[in-house]
This record gives C-alpha cells, sequence and structure tokens, in this order.
C-alpha cells in the first residue's frame, strides 16, 4: 500500500522571480515542510513571495542525517516541497537519494517543471540542440578531471558543464587543450538584467575572459569535435554545391553556410578553396 505523503520537487528562479509558476507558488504554499538546500537562499525566496513556512536544510554533507527524519514526515502523510538554490531540483543538485528512498517506499513524488540553467544555455548557445551531454561540475583536478575531459572525445553532440566563476577561465583552457578549438559559448547571468552570451572558438572565450573578473556561477556550452567532424563535411558539400550550381563566389559560400550551420568560417573558407 502506497504511503500517504507527498514529495513535491518544486523549480524555482534561476535569477528572475518573475519566472516562478503559479503552480509551484501554490504547492509551496500548501505544503508542510519546505526542504532546501540553503534554508537562508529559501527563505528570502519565500519572504518574497509572502509565504512561512517551516525549513530544513538538506545538502551533501546532511543527507545521512536528514533522509530518515524527512521520510518519516512523508510516511506520516506531511506534503514536502524540495527547491534547490536556483532552478531544477536535483539537477547537479542534492535529492537524488531522496526521490529515490520515496519511490522505493511508494511515497507520491511529483516534479512540478520550471527554469533550469543547462536547458537555458543550451538554447542561447546557438550551437545545435540535436543531442547534447549536461555533465554539471568537473571534477576539480587531477586524473579524474582529465579522465573525463577525454572521455569526451569519444562522445558526439554538445556538451553543457556548470562552472564557478573564478574557474571558468581554467576550465575553457582544459577543454580547449583537449577537445581543440571547438566552437563553444559561455553564458552568464540569465535572465538577468545584466545577462550575457559570448559565442566563438574555445580560444576567443578564453582570450575575452582572460583578464575580466567574473561573479557567481557560469554555463559553459561546448560543440564536441566528433560532432564537429561531421558537420563540416557536409558543410563543404553545401559549399562546394552552391559554388557549382549557382556561381557564388567561395568567400560567400562561406559565410552562407556558417551562417546556416555554425561551423568555424575560416575553417569552411580555407577548405572549400582547397581544389576538390
Amino acid at each position: 500500500m502506497a504511503a500517504p505523503g507527498k514529495l513535491l520537487l518544486v523549480a524555482t528562479p534561476i535569477g528572475n522571480w518573475d519566472d516562478t509558476s503559479a503552480r509551484a507558488l501554490a504547492a509551496l504554499r500548501e505544503c508542510d515542510l519546505v526542504v532546501a538546500e540553503d534554508t537562508r537562499k529559501a527563505g528570502v525566496f519565500l519572504s518574497h513571495f509572502q509565504i512561512d513556512k517551516p525549513k530544513l536544510s538538506f545538502f551533501e554533507g546532511n543527507i545521512p542525517q536528514r533522509l530518515p527524519h524527512i521520510l518519516e514526515r512523508l510516511r506520516d502523510g506531511q506534503t514536502i516541497a524540495l527547491v534547490t538554490d536556483a532552478g531544477t531540483p536535483l539537477i547537479s543538485d542534492p535529492g537524488y537519494e531522496l526521490v529515490y528512498r520515496c519511490l522505493e517506499e511508494e511515497i507520491h513524488v511529483v516534479a512540478l517543471p520550471g527554469p533550469c540553467a543547462a536547458i537555458i544555455a543550451l538554447q542561447l548557445s546557438g550551437l545545435p540542440p540535436d543531442r547534447f551531454i549536461f555533465d554539471g561540475f568537473l571534477p576539480r583536478k587531477g586524473s579524474a578531471r582529465r579522465r573525463r575531459l577525454e572521455s569526451y572525445l569519444r562522445m558526439d553532440g554538445t556538451l553543457i558543464l556548470y562552472e564557478a566563476a573564478k574557474r571558468t577561465v581554467g576550465t575553457l583552457q582544459d577543454l580547449h587543450d583537449v577537445l581543440g578549438d571547438v566552437q563553444a559559448a559561455v553564458l552568464r547571468e540569465m535572465t538577468k538584467i545584466h545577462e550575457e552570451a559570448l559565442r566563438g572558438p574555445l580560444s576567443y572565450l578564453i582570450d575575452e575572459l582572460a583578464e575580466r573578473k567574473l561573479l557567481g556561477e557560469v554555463t559553459i556550452v561546448a560543440r564536441l569535435p566528433k560532432a564537429q567532424v561531421g558537420e563540416m563535411a557536409d558543410a563543404v558539400e553545401h559549399g562546394r554545391k552552391l559554388m557549382r550550381e549557382m556561381g557564388i563566389k567561395t568567400k560567400d559560400a562561406a559565410t552562407a553556410v556558417a551562417l546556416i550551420t555554425g561551423v568555424d568560417k575560416k575553417t569552411l573558407y580555407k577548405l572549400l578553396a582547397e581544389p576538390s
């Protein structure tokens, strides 16, 4: 028999509080307890909407202690809302263990959709969204970091990473060292007044950000080299067709196809200029 309680996974804004859904507000007003990664940040958010609910911290360091207590309250029939500091619960944030245990005990789990920095960054990156790999935060250093980076060479698609502002340039450089000068984007302050998106080869992004002092968290999006190889081959074929059938000059064909496909225009021009 299913337990009577309910766990609500409530997505919260990543920067602009106006992105809070009516359904999320209703759930937070009706629940018995708000479980949050950081109760101080959750408190500021709830106060903005004049919601006064008991709060309980739930972060990586206290999961073993908190999990039994939360499950007991759910078994007793309470409705508990899980929120993260910003965005969608479980996405590079605590919560999986709680959801797993709830499902194991047949406690009802409901996900209330809302903002997710990874998806918004993919939308704004200008890179193909056909197939993407979200990998959260990279290991900080050492062989684990290197192995993770090298694993991307075997993958095909668009990579999405989270990173702290102060480590952004270092991560871009590590990606460049392993993946080459692939097309990428750096997104920061998404949904806020000073939202910024930088797009281009990794070398360009490194040069642009090397002397800047970034704040907060950043999302990095990069097209993996295996994907770019296939795209470049298709782009060259398309460009040669334009040149052959429509008499378009090499430079103009490279510009047109690069605009449509997102491949690097300079590389495409060099390939189109070579004898076929």
